[in-house]
This record gives C-alpha cells, sequence and structure tokens, in this order.
C-alpha cells in the first residue's frame, strides 16, 4: 500500500491505484478534469499539497478521504 503524504504526487496515486480516477469522478462533476488531457498534465507534476492550495482543503483531510475511498474500494473488491 502506498503511504500518502502531503508530497505525494497524484500520478504515483493513480499509478498504484488507476480505479481512484472514475472513483473520484462520481464524488464530485469537478472532478471530470482527471480523464481530460490537460487533467493529465497537471496529475503529472501536481502533489497533494498543490490540491490543497488551490481547494483550500487541509492536506490532512485530502489524504483521509483519499484513503476513505482505497477503503471502500478494497472492502467491496474483498467482499464483491
Amino acid at each position: 500500500m502506498l503511504e500518502i503524504t502531503e508530497n505525494t504526487k497524484l500520478a504515483d496515486i493513480l499509478r498504484e491505484y488507476p480505479w481512484i480516477a472514475d472513483e473520484a469522478v462520481r464524488l464530485s462533476d469537478q472532478l471530470k478534469i482527471i480523464n481530460t488531457p490537460l487533467g493529465r498534465m497537471i496529475i503529472a507534476r501536481a502533489r497533494i499539497s498543490d490540491i490543497s492550495k488551490r481547494t483550500g482543503f487541509p492536506p490532512e483531510q485530502i489524504i483521509g478521504k483519499i484513503n476513505e475511498v482505497i477503503a471502500a474500494y478494497e472492502s467491496r473488491q474483498q467482499n464483491g
């Protein structure tokens, strides 16, 4: 399991959990940019701390939400 910190690149998260982009889009229409060419360019460089600055959400809150999504997905896979 990838340890996610405020310095973790979004590209690393997507490499470890490729399905998370689809899950993110389900959480918010604003995240549809993830699946666009511009979104992929942003993701290649962006870190959790960058997302925090842009959204105004603390890094810990973003990390917590990502971890929740991962845990829910893995639970569904095990119970599925």
